[in-house]
């Protein structure tokens, strides 16, 4: 085979690899996914941190996080309590967080990393999550909680907050709004993920910031498993029909030799029936020809030179094409002559003029 036809089968077999990961694998796996846990992308404990609140940053050490991060200590807010804890254990960044609605409904908890959501229709609407994001929405449409462990050592809260005397929103667009009007909380709509989750499980919004690591994360599940179809598909068509038409190419290859050599041997073998003992015992020497089988060959050659021989007589611009036809007439009818009398379905040019020869020295 040609190094083109190998790297072709070499990539239908990756994509038959990576098409069987995906719907057999990955994407059922996202979809099995019940209650979750954010995975936070790997960090560095010599750098520092940067915890975000919608447009509030703080920026903290390795050492602080493992005692526990308070919000307070570095954006304090009367009368407001932050609903979440942060901390770093063993190299893991780790969040918890108690979410309520402005009716004191629990809408969503987070323990070390470990989240779930409250079954109540009258809190929450759906949530939806990959493995290091995680977004629940309320009846109105708005993104209540959202929680991203990004790279590079930042964690981002956002959402809207009730607290005992205080309300706080914040927003994807890092702006952070303290006791906002109720209009501002009913227009908030800036999601992470796409909805109904059911459909859409593990999509990020188009043009997603927060697309991190493969692209597969801005995908659902059941997109996942149907790119993992359609991959194992064309992985499957593409090895299968160049293995194939290689396999072909070789057969035929090796077959048209071996014939071509049987032709030569065979056609060989023929004319030297004719042509073997020449001198001795004449052109006809490996086949005897018959009075009868004379007199019908015979017979069919007066007839091609009735019709063709009149037509030489012309002196115009179509002789030469006459003569042609003739010269090719002949040829076919001896040709076509000489192989019925062998046997055989190829003769030499040889083997047919020995024939013609023999006809018409040894039969008249």
């Amino acid at each position: 085979m040609s190094v083109k036809v190998l790297l072709v089968i070499a990539l239908g077999v990756i994509m038959i690899v990576v098409g069987t990961y995906l719907f057999s694998t990955y994407g059922p796996h996202l979809l099995a996914i019940e209650t979750g846990e954010l995975i936070p992308f790997q960090v560095d404990s010599q750098k520092d941190f940067d915890v975000q609140m919608g447009g509030i940053h703080a920026i903290t050490t390795a050492t602080e996080l493992s005692s526990g991060f308070n919000f307070s200590q570095y954006f304090y807010i009367s009368g407001f309590n932050y609903p979440f804890q942060i901390s770093l254990s063993s190299g893991k960044l780790l969040i918890s967080a108690e979410i309520r609605d402005k009716d004191g409904n629990v809408v969503a908890t987070i323990t070390k990393n470990q989240w779930g959501v409250s079954n109540n229709p009258v809190a929450t609407l759906d949530k939806n999550y990959n493995s290091y994001a995680f977004e629940v929405i309320t009846l109105g449409q708005i993104p209540i909680l959202q929680v991203v462990m990004t790279p590079e050592n930042r964690i981002f809260v956002g959402g809207v907050f009730y607290s005992t005397n205080s309300t706080m929103i914040a927003m994807l667009n890092d702006t952070t709004i303290i006791n906002p009007e109720e209009s501002e909380i009913s227009n908030y709509n800036q999601m992470i993920f796409q909805y109904p989750s059911d459909s859409h499980l593990g999509k990020l919004v188009e043009n997603s910031p927060y697309a991190f690591g493969s692209a597969l994360m801005i995908l659902a599940p059941t997109e996942i498993i149907n790119i993992g179809y359609v991959l194992f598909g064309i992985g499957t068509f593409v090895t299968l029909v160049v293995s194939v038409n290689s396999f072909k190419k070789r057969n035929s290859g090796k077959s048209g030799r071996g014939q071509k050599k049987k032709t030569e041997q065979k056609s060989k073998k023929l004319s030297l029936r004719f042509y073997l003992s020449e001198d001795k015992k004449g052109y006809n020497s490996g086949k005897k020809l018959d009075k009868d089988q004379c007199e019908r060959i015979f017979k069919r050659w007066n007839k091609l030179e009735k019709q063709v021989l009149p037509l030489l007589d012309k002196e115009d611009s179509e002789k030469t094409k006459w003569e042609k036809k003739l010269e090719s007439d002949y040829t076919l009818f001896w040709m076509h002559e000489a192989l019925k009398k062998a046997q055989e379905t190829t003769i030499s040019e040889k083997f047919a003029d020995g024939f013609k020869k023999a006809i018409l020295e040894k039969c008249t």
